[in-house]
Order: C-alpha cells, then sequence, then structure tokens
C-alpha cells in the first residue's frame, strides 16, 4: 500500500490518500463518500459513484499536486514488537495467530513466575451492531492474546 501526503484542499491540513496499484495505475482505497467527506471540494468530480470505481490517483488530482506530494509506502502490514538486545532494538514480528486482527496494546511481565517475559496483547472486541469501515469488511477478533515465553501463543476468545 501506498499514501501520497499533501495539503491537496488547500485548507491547512495533510491529507493521506491511501492507494494500491493495478499495473501502472495507482487507485485510492477510500470509498467515494469517504474521499468527499475528507476533502468535500471533490464533490464537483464525482457527482456520482459511476466514474469513482474507475478513476486512478491521477484523475483527483493535479500533476503538481502529485509531484509535490510526499510518497509513503508500507512494505509490511504486520503486527511487531521491539526487542531490546544489548541497547540494540530488533523487531520481531508477532506470531500468525496474532496477525488476526489489530493490536492496540502490549504489555510485556513475567505472567508464570519462570524468569521468562511473557506478552499480553490486546486486541479488537466487536460489539454487536457496532459498524466496520466497509472497506475494511469482516476482522477476526480477539480479546487477548498470551505470548508465553516469547514462544507460546495462547488465544482466550476468538470471534467469527
Amino acid at each position: 500500500m501506498f499514501s501520497k501526503l499533501n495539503n491537496f484542499d488547500n485548507n491547512g491540513t495533510l491529507d493521506p490518500i491511501i492507494s494500491y496499484y493495478v499495473g501502472e495505475n495507482s487507485y485510492p482505497f477510500a470509498s467515494r463518500d469517504d474521499m468527499v467527506e475528507q476533502m468535500p471540494l471533490l464533490k464537483k468530480k464525482f457527482t456520482d459513484y459511476k466514474l469513482y470505481p474507475n478513476a486512478s490517483v491521477k484523475y483527483f488530482f493535479t500533476d503538481d499536486q502529485l509531484k509535490n506530494s510526499q510518497m509513503l509506502k508500507a512494505e509490511k502490514v504486520k503486527a511487531y514488537y521491539l526487542e531490546n538486545k544489548n541497547n540494540k532494538f530488533e523487531f520481531r514480528e508477532l506470531p500468525f495467530q496474532a496477525q488476526f486482527s489489530p493490536v492496540f496494546t502490549i504489555q510485556s511481565l513475567d505472567i508464570n513466575n519462570d524468569g521468562n517475559l511473557d506478552i499480553i496483547l490486546e486486541g479488537i472486541y466487536q460489539h454487536q451492531g457496532q459498524n466496520l469501515d466497509i472497506m475494511m469488511h469482516h476482522m477476526r477478533n480477539f480479546y487477548w492474546v498470551m505470548v508465553k515465553g516469547i514462544l507460546l501463543i495462547q488465544i482466550n476468545k476468538n470471534l467469527d
């Protein structure tokens, strides 16, 4: 995923435009409604929904706006933690079972008193009737995950 960052609507705030590529063309990830809410001036360009699905990012903005945008790239969209090894931080990818849902809180402590740090992860709990963004669809949920000795995963509850 990529993001172009600029003050596209000249309102004094930066507008991140998250996009994805199909071949050489970049398309916005956000729905028409979300884009128009972020930048109301786009409502004039997209008066209905017909044009939006096939409109590349180049259609939304001028060449100068795109040229002057900061380009950001997400290469890895996974949950990690940083481990301090001899005053040097190392990225550690969390196990597969912890990748189903966003991780909002991480706490390290020795839960079982074995002398090794364990990690507690707090994830998302979707309340009944809660709406998710239409682009995100259904996410697997967990209340919490324990990484025992940073080796073993135990999932307390997995909702489908």
